[in-house]
């Protein structure tokens, strides 16, 4: 056999190996929602309405995409891999199992064609030109003192209750903390979710075990953030980030990634049949994948015919915005009873809720043209910094709208900070860092 058809063999041998992983975890996905999720929440809204057209339609449709994800080891394909597990194999599993609409999954087929013909286009963004490591630390140094002084507003304004109670952490978020600093909704989330998530990545990669220490900063920076405002998300920032580091340092990001969460799945199952433990499949398979799937069926329903047009956001000047509540909270309250809860959605939603199926395509184009740009942009550039950063902005759009995740949680933070970081293109480049521009050596 030749090298060539030995490398043929092993891709397709790659190829059928992720597909058999993508099906073994929307069985187990299928086998959790007719064990627990059903019996156990069927009061939330999930119900029981199985069909084998149903079946072998999201099947057969889940087969032909798995097939289409890129593959690649990049920073772009890390985010679209992350988004595909957790956006379209929940919401097939439960458009299966579930009293679900035929239209809406249509269109959010719709969504992913456009996002991968969108993905396969010969257009490429022109290379911007990176700062040198000298100009970088003029950027490293303002964005700590950045971090620096918004920490120590928040703790001067705040009353810090140094709690890792998940329980009370709604009672500390109702003080609207980030409210007292000016540009709060904006600065903390960059700070927390961006910035020192770049930090903790930065010192992670150090071949240094003191440098690798110095880690602990940021991460007790993270934890003050979480102590004064409540938002578990911060706290869980941390393990999530450092996972991704080792997902993407074992260089097959993809394969591992469906390996963990398989696992999970299996832990997950084993402990509520076993055990009877529900908390772990509760939050892991009801809370994270099935309830942003639930959701997306939810805004469909409510916003079929009736589109918004950014009335809620930066069109409100031109369109009025008919509803007293705004849209997560007016889901919330028709559809659960729960008028206090925010029932957040993802980008897909939220593109058909401000425009309708114009507002999918369109989201569908940009989010794939925002993937492009981070494979462009991304080239000689830190994957094992950027990857998880770029992953963790992926996972804001699972359950959050497209302008939201891109100002508000920092997605175009990141990229801006993707574009100024130095790019590595030999050897010698791809081990500086930003020590070099101190005159200290990396190691």
């Amino acid at each position: 056999m030749t090298p060539r058809n030995c490398q043929q063999t092993k891709e397709s041998f790659s190829i059928y190996g992720i597909i058999f992983l993508i099906l073994f975890y929307r069985v187990l996905l299928d086998i959790s929602y007719l064990l627990y999720v059903e019996p156990k929440h069927f009061y939330n809204g999930f119900g029981l309405d199985i069909s084998l057209l149903k079946t072998v339609s999201s099947y057969g449709l889940l087969i032909v995409f798995s097939s289409l994800i890129p593959r690649d080891n990049n920073i772009a394909s890390f985010g679209i891999q992350f988004f595909f597990l957790f956006v379209y194999l929940p919401m097939s599993s439960y458009f299966n199992l579930g009293e679900t609409d035929w239209l809406w999954f249509g269109l959010f087929q719709l969504f992913w064609i456009v996002l991968l013909l969108t993905l396969n286009t010969n257009f490429h963004f022109k290379q911007i030109k990176t700062v040198s490591p000298k100009t970088f630390r003029w950027i490293f140094v303002m964005l700590l003192i950045f971090t620096i002084s918004i920490i120590l507003t928040l703790i001067q304004k705040t009353n810090i209750q140094f709690s890792f109670d998940l329980y009370a952490v709604y009672e500390i978020r109702a003080e609207n903390a980030q409210q007292k600093i000016p540009f709060g909704n904006y600065t903390v989330n960059w700070i927390a979710k961006v910035i020192l998530p770049f930090l903790l990545l930065w010192f992670l990669t150090r071949q240094r075990l003191l440098m690798k220490s110095m880690c602990l900063l940021p991460s007790l920076a993270i934890l003050i953030l979480f102590f004064s405002t409540g938002h578990k998300a911060f706290l869980f920032n941390i393990p999530f980030l450092i996972l991704c580091l080792i997902l993407i340092s074992s260089k097959q990001f993809f394969k591992n990634l469906l390996v963990t969460l398989v696992g999970i799945l299996v832990i997950c199952l084993f402990l509520f049949i076993v055990f009877d433990e529900a908390l772990p499949i509760s939050l892991f398979v009801r809370r994270t994948l099935f309830i942003p799937a639930q959701l997306s069926f939810y805004y469909f329903d409510f916003f079929q015919g009736q589109p918004i047009w950014m009335g809620n956001s930066i069109l409100k000047f031109f369109f009025e915005y008919p509803y007293p509540a705004s849209p997560p909270y007016l889901i919330a309250d028709y559809y659960l009873g729960k008028p206090k809860m925010s029932a957040n959605n993802g980008i897909i939603s939220d593109g058909f809720m401000q425009f309708g199926i114009i507002g999918l395509l369109v989201w569908s184009i940009v989010f794939g043209l925002t993937i492009r740009l981070l494979s462009d942009i991304g080239t000689y550039k830190n994957i094992l910094i950027f990857g998880p950063l770029i992953i963790m902005g992926m996972k804001t759009w699972i359950d959050g709208a497209f302008l939201t995740g891109f100002l508000t949680h920092g997605i175009g933070i990141s990229i801006v900070l993707l574009i100024l970081y130095p790019s590595f293109k030999d050897k010698e480049n791809r081990t500086k860092n930003i020590l070099s521009a101190f005159n200290i050596g990396s190691k």
